[in-house]
């Protein structure tokens, strides 16, 4: 078996095997223990049959001898002698007599009933606790099993420990009805059983998980999808029931074992105890992500399915990722690519009647709003509803699903599949050459001869095939490629499809900007300019936040970007900057910018779009500057030029005022986002709160220095950093 099959299994008996020393907290016999109740109960039958000889004997003479006066003397024959005789016994002295009877025959009963409850408690207890060892012999049995790599094996034992609780579980209800009743009123027993419950629940799930393990196997991927020996939405559809039963047992083994009092553990079984409930909890979370992924999955593969995918070259970076030169056109039915035509998107663009009216700093590449720069917006699930309103104007089929994705992943995934050779372009791809070699291959000249990207087309199926027949030991890298790259935003997706949609915002691949109620800050940049040269430009973002004695909040930004392309005619890095911050920040001051006026350069017969008209109604520029201050997915944006030769290095400031002030005791946070598609980018940050002092972070002690923060990141995802002022 390959290594992501080990780590798959090892994954399920790591945390299975926690429930195997957890069941053993039913052997020792506190969870049962009657010791002290046996020695009260015989020291109260002793005395209860002592009193019973003497008082009983007494009582019964007593109660006699008046009975035969009162039967002699009198008739019962009125009302006022029943009175009578009720007060009578109403008197102290025959009343206790009477009392002390009745009590002495309830105690000398409960006496005797003692016996039998703690000879039926200690045969009970000897009972579970040997089917209790039995089971947990089965469930270690699993563990090895699965360390070996025997899934059936494994399945067998999870099955016989199963049945070996659930026979505890008998025990437990299976007395008597009077005594099982008594034995109720003792917290141990319930919480043996709730033990006992979720041991058999958790052990159910792993025989659930080693079988729902075997359907995975049997899926085979290659270059034209998913296959099995079953007909795949049959294998999917067990694989959805077998998980939701696992995530239900597992909620309520969870359940379970909050109720149990820890008291009633041994002391030096109770690490166990809580290692058992956290193993629970971890794998109750785990088994939630893998419904998810799952899910998703088989929302993208069953049934059939359309999408759209964009291969957006991030070497000239757009808000979304990157330009997008080439598409695919995907169609799926239950797992089987049934079509995939990849094709330049200069190809539908020329299919474009209308004439729209692009955003505003699009002019400087085009007077006509295209599919090919309509990713313009940067929360990628408004940007790919208008490529699909331009895909459907320009002929294609409304996709399901629209997934973007740069070179990165491509350039990641052949450095484990090794090179893609191409014999009828005399070439061969791999890691260090792809991105060039396409480009070459896919230059503007060829769009212009309407050249289709044969070499994208050709390359797409072999690469497919040697994903398909890499080793198991090679499938733990590939998750890694696939987690860098989705975390990195190398990889964007939206669907129409509501659920699926909001998974994928759950997860963070959607490319949404999100919402906070404190700093916000993310740098996007749109290559403008046509060249190739992002890939090339370093850029350094330096911001220094300073919090006043009143609580108001500065913040000064700095973005220093370097050209390291040699200065020729097509090295330019002509970027549209868009600095997104908190709604209803103020503008303060901006330096280093370069002005560009683009307001005569459209046609104003063209189409205008309402989304573009709303953008830009809500947007005012800056006469001096040209800085564009406008409204964007929630947030305020300042949007100019900067535009770095090859070898230029060039620093843009501004400073702006943020629109809320912190409290005596309040929470600040910066959400950092990274722009989709950009190359990892160093960020440098200094928090100044002066007149405060900190009740909480989650930065080091080392990058706090008094009342200032100090912290360098790596920016090659999302970061939120956060911390609690108190004023001083």
């Amino acid at each position: 078996m390959g290594k992501n099959q080990k780590k798959f299994r090892l994954h399920i008996h790591q945390n299975l095997s926690i429930s195997v020393s957890a069941e053993s907290k039913l052997k020792p016999a506190s969870v049962f223990s009657m010791r002290s109740f046996f020695v009260s109960a015989l020291l109260k039958i002793f005395k209860s049959i002592y009193e019973f000889c003497y008082f009983i004997g007494n009582a019964i003479i007593k109660f006699s001898s008046l009975a035969i006066i009162f039967s002699k003397n009198e008739v019962f024959r009125t009302k006022q002698f029943f009175l009578k005789r009720i007060k009578i016994l109403a008197q102290p002295e025959y009343f206790k007599t009477l009392a002390v009877f009745t009590f002495v025959l309830i105690v000398s009963i409960l006496g005797l009933q003692s016996f039998k409850i703690v000879a039926k408690g200690l045969e009970i207890k000897q009972s579970v606790l040997g089917i209790t060892a039995i089971g947990n012999k089965y469930m270690l049995g699993a563990k090895k099993s699965l360390e070996k790599q025997n899934i059936g094996s494994a399945e067998d034992s999870f099955i016989r420990a199963y049945n070996a609780y659930k026979d505890g579980q008998k025990q437990l209800s299976g007395a008597e009805n009077s005594i099982n009743l008594i034995l109720g009123l003792f917290p141990q027993k319930k919480d043996a059983e709730n033990l006992l419950k979720a041991a058999s629940l958790v052990s159910q799930s792993g025989a659930m998980l080693t079988s729902a393990y075997q359907d995975i196997s049997s899926l085979k991927f290659n270059a034209t999808g998913i296959s099995s020996d079953r007909p795949v939405p049959e294998v999917f559809e067990s694989l959805d029931n077998s998980l939701s039963i696992v995530g239900q047992n597992l909620e309520t083994a969870g359940s379970l074992l909050k109720t149990i009092n820890l008291s009633s553990i041994p002391k030096n079984q109770q690490p166990n105890f809580l290692e058992l409930e956290s193993g629970v909890n971890a794998l109750k979370l785990s088994l939630s992500n893998t419904r998810d992924m799952f899910s998703i999955i088989k929302n993208l593969s069953m049934g059939k399915q359309r999408i759209l995918m964009l291969f957006e070259n991030n070497n000239e970076l757009r808000a979304t990722g990157g330009f997008m030169g080439t598409f695919g056109d995907i169609q799926v039915s239950n797992g089987v690519m049934e079509k995939i035509k990849i094709s330049s998107i200069y190809d539908l663009d020329g299919q474009l009647e209308e004439k729209i009216m692009p955003p505003n700093p699009l002019l400087a590449v085009n007077g006509r709003w295209f599919l090919r720069d309509a990713n313009w917006f940067s929360d990628f699930s408004f940007s790919a509803k208008k490529i699909i309103g331009f895909y459907e104007k320009e002929g294609g089929e409304t996709p399901d699903t629209v997934i973007a994705m740069t070179p990165s992943l491509i350039v990641d995934m052949l450095k484990i599949t090794g090179p893609v050779n191409l014999p009828a372009h005399g070439v061969s791809l791999d890691s260090d050459n792809f991105i060039e070699q396409t480009q070459i291959a896919t230059s503007a000249d060829e769009y212009r001869q309407n050249t289709p990207k044969q070499v994208l087309a050709d390359f797409v199926p072999v690469f497919l095939q040697k994903i398909s027949n890499l080793k198991p030991q090679d499938y733990p890298a590939v998750l890694e490629v696939l987690q860098k790259n989705l975390n990195g935003k190398q990889i964007l997706a939206y669907s129409r499809n509501p659920l699926l949609q909001k998974k994928l915002e759950e997860y963070h691949w959607a490319g949404q900007i999100f919402g906070t109620d404190r700093d916000f800050l993310s740098v996007v940049s749109s290559n403008l300019g046509g060249t190739k040269t992002d890939l090339y430009t370093n850029q350094q973002i330096n911001l220094k936040s300073t919090i006043d004695s009143e609580g108001y909040i500065v913040n000064e930004l700095q973005i220093t970007r370097t050209n390291s392309l040699p200065k020729l005619e097509d090295t330019n890095n002509n970027s549209f900057i868009r600095i997104y911050v908190p709604k209803g920040s103020t503008l303060i001051s901006n330096l280093g910018f370069d002005y560009k006026n683009l307001d005569n350069a459209a046609d104003k017969a063209y189409k205008t779009d309402a989304d573009v008209h709303e953008w830009e109604k809500n947007s005012v520029k800056d006469l001096v500057s040209g800085m564009l201050i406008g409204t964007e997915s929630g947030k305020t944006y300042f949007g100019n030029w900067l535009n770095v030769e090859g070898g230029e290095t060039k620093t843009a400031k501004l400073s702006y005022r943020l629109p809320f002030k912190i409290k005596d005791i309040d929470h600040y946070s910066l959400l950092i986002q990274k722009q989709a598609g950009a190359i990892d980018q160093s960020l440098s940050y200094e928090l100044d709160f002066p007149d405060r002092s900190i009740a909480w972070k989650n930065f080091s002690d080392a990058e706090i220095n008094q009342n200032k923060l100090n912290t360098e990141i790596i920016l090659n995802k999302d970061y939120l950093l956060g911390l609690v002022l108190n004023s001083k």
